[in-house]
């Protein structure tokens, strides 16, 4: 428990440099001028959500970092936020799971006393949860282009 509250407190110490320093905010300034629409938007968001889960290790900010770098995005895009926030708890909670040194990783190998390398191959949900978040941004996105609501 003592090495699951120590990674925590590290993870967030982490998240408050990168805060601190704008370097996330670099980062989605770089991969926002790329984006082009609501399926575009949707894969940078869940790229995002993924590359902070590798580099911090903690969901929370997995989800808080990148919805707050691309809060002004989606409403440049006139977007719903509710489409963001299904995006970055998708995808940001999910994803934490399976990364190895991440709070969510130590805490389920250290319950099922197995390296988290090797219970990644049979962990489906994080993975196909991932897939149809990204998808339903580009089908949304064919929907918006065909006239309709993107709600």
């Amino acid at each position: 428990m003592l090495a699951s509250l120590s990674l925590i407190i590290f993870a967030l110490s982490l998240g408050g440099l990168l805060i601190k320093f704008h370097v996330i905010g670099v980062i989605v300034d770089k991969v926002e001028e790329n984006v082009k629409d609501l399926g575009g938007l949707t894969m940078a968001t869940a790229l995002t959500c993924i590359g902070v889960n590798l580099l911090v290790g903690e969901h929370y900010l997995a989800i808080i970092l990148p919805g707050e770098s691309f809060k002004a995005a989606f409403d440049h895009h006139h977007l719903p936020r509710e489409l963001m926030t299904r995006v970055l708890n998708d995808v940001g909670a999910a994803v934490n799971a399976i990364v190895p040194w991440s709070v969510s990783g130590v805490f389920i190998g250290a319950t099922l006393q197995v390296s988290p390398l090797n219970f990644i191959p049979f962990a489906f949900f994080p993975f196909i949860v991932t897939i149809l978040a990204v998808l339903m941004g580009f089908v949304k996105a064919g929907a918006a282009t065909d006239g309709s609501r993107t709600k």
